[in-house]
């Protein structure tokens, strides 16, 4: 992980082994319990650091994962800000990107195949592929997926991005 000095990578992979290991074992992976990125490290509160911050926590994820041979898709979720008419894609790289966080940091999650977000039953707009090389550089990104949907009772549109490794 590039500028992160060692005994803070340490410390970041352990944060995220212990959520790992708690939600496995306690059901939070049914919960979808997740992991903002700020609760790794207190560093990463500022909107500034959240894309290194969230891709830093992927890979280790996604390396913790491997090693420990769960059969879970390792997630990572970006909360984009939503509107009262969809907005779609409209970003075409992490800066523009950062541009449209919501007040959410990023968070991780362990899922269960076929229970990911973009699978469950909702008032949908859209679902779509990206290709994650046009935003990110990490390598363990399997899928990019854009989702935009309105909640039932809700009167906005809810907009997300989700890197799965």
């Amino acid at each position: 992980m590039v500028g992160t000095r060692p005994n803070k990578l340490k410390a970041h992979e352990e944060a995220i082994r212990t959520w790992m290991e708690t939600i496995v074992r306690g059901g939070g992976v049914d919960r979808y319990d997740d992991l903002h990125v700020d609760q790794i490290d207190s560093d990463w509160k500022a909107p500034k650091s959240w894309i290194s911050a969230a891709l830093e926590s992927f890979e280790l994820a996604v390396g913790i994962r491997n090693e420990i041979a769960a059969a879970l898709s390792v997630v990572l979720a970006f909360s984009l800000q939503s509107g009262e008419s969809p907005l779609g894609v409209n970003f075409n790289n992490a800066e523009e990107l950062r541009h449209n966080f919501h007040v959410t940091p990023p968070s991780l999650y362990l899922l269960r195949p076929g229970t990911e977000f973009w699978t469950q039953q909702a008032e949908q707009v859209a679902v779509q592929n990206l290709d994650p090389l046009q935003l990110f550089t990490a390598s363990s990104v399997r899928k990019c997926i854009f989702m935009e949907f309105k909640r039932h009772g809700s009167e906005d549109y809810t907009r997300s991005l989700f890197l799965v490794g």
